[in-house]
C-alpha cells in the first residue's frame, strides 16, 4: 500500500484470494472508531486478466461530516505484474 495527499493505492495478491476469474470492488472510507463516511455507489467488477482496468466515478462532497478527506471521487482498478 501506498498514500499521497490524494491517493491511496493498494496490491493485491489474486493468488492470495484463490486466482479468482474476476474481482468485485467496493470503497468504503471510515475513521479509526469505523463511522463510514463515503462509498461507490455499487461495486463494480473486473477480469482478472493482465492489462484489464476499470474505473468508476463517485458523486464529490458526499462523505458529510468527513469532509473532502474522507471523500471518494474516482477509483481505477488495474490487473498487473508486480515483477
Amino acid at each position: 500500500s501506498s498514500y499521497s495527499e490524494d491517493k491511496l493505492q493498494v496490491a493485491i495478491a489474486l493468488s492470495d484470494l484463490g486466482s479468482p476469474s474476476s474481482i468485485d470492488i467496493n470503497v468504503i472510507t471510515t475513521d479509526l472508531d469505523n463511522n463510514t463516511y463515503d462509498h461507490l455507489d455499487s461495486y463494480f467488477t473486473i477480469s482478472n486478466v493482465f492489462g484489464s482496468t476499470e474505473t468508476r466515478s463517485d458523486s464529490s462532497g458526499d462523505s458529510g461530516e468527513g469532509g473532502t478527506d474522507f471523500d471518494i471521487v474516482k477509483v481505477t482498478a488495474v490487473v498487473t505484474t508486480l515483477y
